[in-house]
């Protein structure tokens, strides 16, 4: 069997997040609002990450010097305008310390829960510890719902002589991202390749511990079969292009992780198809981290586009001696 191995390119990183002090401003009871909020940009136009520019919703929990301090419990943040708004109005109070968590991901409006990640909290009441929001486990579907976690940490002064700034929240990614890229490395301008039904096995289930300072996930043994889509939409790649498909989301892995990866491989002379087969491949030893986007490269050529081999056209070339005719003597007339 030809082999086709791919490359591995991880293109971001992790974000950092916002731990301002609070400044002073109004009375004693200011209060608390939410103001800007940053996550990472996108790479593309297709691309179905959360971004600055589209979020529009997140959920914040929030205690006041212990876990039984309880300010916010599961409280929806919205865009209003160019502003944050919620409905249960929480106050600043002086001299305490504030610990927030807010988190981004797929939820109806009014839904009373995530739509595929449930939280195990890290207190004994409906809310988070002072380390953070607790456990989360998500249950991936197809790979395009992101997951956003935020936390914060404030202090109020005492006495308070102006209402404290609002809450700002740096989102960083936690999952995975990744997409595959096809080049036609066939040397021949005639020769085009079409490349479909591609896919990568992944995690199904896995879950994380929001209260530790390293978030590392644990994946479950389920495998989901995460569809990444035809090629160019199934058109023919010409010669030297290269051509990604779409971005998924994945749980995160270490590179113990084994990931099987299938596609359809179609290859033509001109407009005529010349051969046609299913390639599977297993990755090993790649490393999925938190917040990071990986590209998956594959270089299709004639040593690995069939299982059976595809042999040069070569040429020998061999020239026709002249026949010697009998030689024929020359008769002049007058005119």
């Amino acid at each position: 069997m030809k082999k086709l191995f791919i490359s591995v390119l991880a293109l971001a990183g992790l974000a950092a997040c916002y731990n301002e002090n609070v400044v002073s401003e109004s009375s004693s009871l200011a209060p608390i609002t939410f103001g800007d909020v940053f996550v990472e940009k996108a790479t593309r136009a297709d691309d179905p990450s959360t971004t600055t520019n589209n979020i529009n919703q997140f959920y914040v929990w929030a205690v006041m010097d212990s876990q039984d301090g309880t300010v916010f419990a599961d409280e929806r943040i919205h865009k209003s305008g160019d502003s944050w708004t919620y409905d249960q109005t929480a106050t600043w109070a002086p001299g305490h310390n504030y610990y927030f968590s807010a988190l981004a991901a797929k939820r109806e409006q009014d839904a009373p829960e995530f739509t595929n990640l449930t939280i195990d909290f890290a207190s004994d009441i409906n809310g988070m510890s002072t380390e953070g929001l607790g456990t989360v486990t998500f249950t991936n579907t197809d790979g395009t719902d992101d997951i956003l976690y935020a936390e914060c940490e404030r202090t109020t002064d005492n006495p308070m002589t102006s209402a404290p700034e609002a809450v700002k929240f740096q989102f960083h990614h936690l999952l995975s991202k990744i997409k595959f890229t096809f080049i036609n490395g066939f040397e021949n301008e005639n020769d085009t390749v079409v490349v479909t039904n591609v896919k990568i096995e992944v995690p199904k289930v896995g879950s994380i511990d929001l209260t530790q300072d390293s978030y590392t996930w644990t994946p479950g043994t389920e495998k989901l079969a995460l569809v990444m889509g035809d090629v160019k939409n199934g058109e023919n790649l010409k010669i030297n292009e290269s051509v990604s498909t779409n971005e998924r989301f994945t749980i995160p892995a270490s590179a113990g992780m084994t990931y099987k990866v299938t596609f359809d491989v179609e290859t033509f002379a001109g407009s005529v198809s010349r051969t046609s087969a299913t390639k599977t491949i297993e990755l090993k030893g790649y490393e999925f981290g938190v917040g990071n986007a990986y590209n998956l490269v594959a270089t299709i050529n004639k040593d690995n586009a069939d299982e059976n081999p595809m042999y040069d056209i070569v040429f020998d070339v061999v020239v026709d001696e002249w026949a010697e005719q009998v030689n024929e003597e020359l008769t002049f007339y007058d005119p």
